[in-house]
């Protein structure tokens, strides 16, 4: 029989400041940015200015000033692209005979770099690539340069699905930008290299959303033991399941409801959850949250896995759980628990799910005298050593298990 819990749901409607060090990536609809290289559409949107001579990293000695090279960087974000602007002053605009020693805007995403060198709208062409030869053009992304009287401007539309250390439903990501400023055709190499003041980018958004659960339950970022993405809803994007104290977090955009949801689990505290796996028990590119549980009594405890899935009434629900572990003092029984994947997949599953198996029922300062509990009644209950059952195991079929 599954047991369902009230699941409470909270829309959320501010929006977070970024950390020092960030830069706020603003959600907008799809269709606001258009990739035309003017800066018009930006207007509202907070920058990351990088400016001063604290911000060149290279060829710092021949710098004149930000009137030499400076710029600011802003980010918007659908939910399907990422859009980077960058406004570069520049007193003269170069595109040398080298490619790499041309002016051009490096981006810096999870361990890769992608290079933009943008055209001057008569003589040369735009370029993107993944190397600084401009040999390995990065596929998919789109730019749109413009040229003014003292620099220019480029608008960067990047598919999130390949832009390297993405991952939908975190607050933030590494990145940076740096533009390479060059003042003669002839160069070999840039003169001067600034960068601007952030090391990662966050999204307005999936902080707000992360802030707000937090600051409802009452925890500290600090406090949260397990973190991680996975698509436990079913609405194509993951989301962040977040374990703090007794209590897992839902944390996502276009959750039923709002921003967040959360389940308290039932246990006196959060040292009484002793692990938690997200794993897709059924095969149906969903995960179930499996979680081990600790109860006590002023007689003793005892240990279960318990499975919760969310489904598609929109509420999570306990479809079983299993004891692992009964003790009294140092008395104790146990079973070995284990998840071995299907050899086969099938028809309609979009991968191999897992099946769950209980066994190896071991004693230690019981004997079948001594052991007097009766079985229990609202889990499936531990094995015995001395019990008929030495195996039990479990397999997910849609919503619905059965045992092996």
């Amino acid at each position: 029989m599954a047991v369902r819990f009230l699941v409470t749901a909270v829309i959320v409607l501010a929006v977070s400041q970024a950390h020092a060090g960030e830069l706020p990536c603003t959600p907008v609809k799809k269709g606001v940015i258009q990739l035309d290289g003017l800066l018009g559409e930006w207007h509202g949107v907070t920058p990351a200015r990088a400016s001063g001579s604290a911000m060149v990293v290279s060829g710092r000695g021949g710098w004149n000033g930000d009137g030499d090279l400076s710029f600011t960087v802003r980010c918007n974000l659908t939910r399907d692209t990422m859009y980077i602007a960058i406004n570069v002053k520049d007193d003269y605009f170069v595109r040398a005979n080298k490619l790499s020693a041309s002016d051009h805007a490096r981006l810096h995403f999870g361990g890769r770099t992608l290079y933009v060198y943008p055209g001057d709208l008569r003589r040369s062409r735009a370029v993107v690539s993944w190397n600084a030869r401009g040999k390995r053009r990065a596929r998919g992304v789109k730019i749109a340069e413009s040229m003014q009287k003292r620099g220019w401007s480029v608008e960067i539309a990047l598919p999130l699905r390949k832009l390297p250390g993405f991952r939908a439903g975190s607050p933030s990501m590494r990145a940076s930008v740096s533009v390479a400023d060059t003042d003669h055709p002839s160069a070999k190499k840039p003169q001067h290299v600034m960068r601007a003041p952030f090391s990662r980018i966050s999204f307005a958004q999936q902080r707000a959303n992360l802030l707000a659960f937090l600051k409802d339950k009452g925890f500290r970022a600090s406090q949260i033991r397990f973190k991680r993405n996975a698509n436990v809803v079913g609405d194509r994007r993951l989301e962040q399941v977040l374990l703090v104290g007794r209590t897992i977090g839902i944390v996502g955009d276009g959750l039923p409801g709002g921003g967040y949801f959360y389940l308290n689990l039932p246990v006196s505290s959060g040292r009484d959850v002793r692990w938690i796996k997200l794993v897709d028990l059924n095969g149906d590119g969903l995960q179930e949250i499996l979680v081990q549980l600790v109860e006590r009594a002023s007689n003793g405890r005892r240990e279960l896995v318990a499975i919760y899935r969310y489904n598609d009434s929109n509420q999570f629900v306990r479809p079983m759980q299993v004891e692992v572990l009964k003790a009294q003092g140092s008395r104790y029984i146990k079973n070995r628990f284990r998840m071995l994947r299907r050899r086969k997949r099938k028809r309609g599953q979009k991968r191999r799910g897992y099946d769950l198996w209980f066994d190896k029922p071991k004693a230690g300062g019981f004997d079948q005298s001594s052991y007097r509990e009766a079985p229990a009644s609202d889990a499936f209950p531990i094995l015995l050593p001395w019990g008929e059952t030495k195996k039990r195991g479990f397999r997910f079929e849609g919503e619905e298990f059965s045992q092996l």
